[in-house]
């Protein structure tokens, strides 16, 4: 009896309707492949360890470190200049990476577009420029980080 009713679910998909559910579940499929994979490449991470604060960006990316004890400053800024991509990622919603321009020639950046003020960190010998999630998480996160460093190296 079994088998007659795998036959009769065989029939059932080989009709109009039938493929019609099948096309249906195939494209819901590949839509939730095509969420995930640009979730991954747009989603990157902040953690402050015991020693230095690490931007982990998009799977193949390189993270971003700075030391707190080479940290010089941390500014929040309005706005910034992209610049140019020489490695990483450009993108809709998000730019990081290795980047170039007029204001810090070759400098860390790790951005999403839409907001507009973003942190900028000095090191010894880098810049880095990101901000996080909103204009007021960034703002926040600015205060918190100069806060942090200020701790780190007392």
């Amino acid at each position: 009896m079994k088998s007659l009713h795998i036959e009769e679910k065989l029939k059932y998909l080989t009709t109009a309707h039938g493929t019609r559910y099948l096309f249906g579940i195939l494209v819901l499929i590949t839509i939730m492949v095509a969420v995930f994979r640009i979730q991954e490449k747009t989603s990157y991470g902040i953690a402050f360890n015991e020693d230095q604060i690490v931007i982990s960006g998009p799977a193949g990316t390189d993270v971003i470190a700075a030391d707190y004890q080479s940290i010089r400053s941390v500014t929040l800024l309005k706005s910034y200049e992209a610049g140019d991509m020489i490695s990483g990622i450009s993108q809709k919603g998000l730019y990081y990476g290795r980047y170039e321009n007029n204001v810090y020639g070759e400098y860390f950046l790790c951005v999403i577009p839409s907001i507009q003020s973003s942190i900028e960190i000095r090191t010894d010998s880098e810049v880095i420029v990101f901000n996080y999630e909103s204009e007021k998480v960034t703002a926040a996160l600015s205060q918190a980080l100069s806060d942090l460093v200020l701790e780190k190296q007392h």
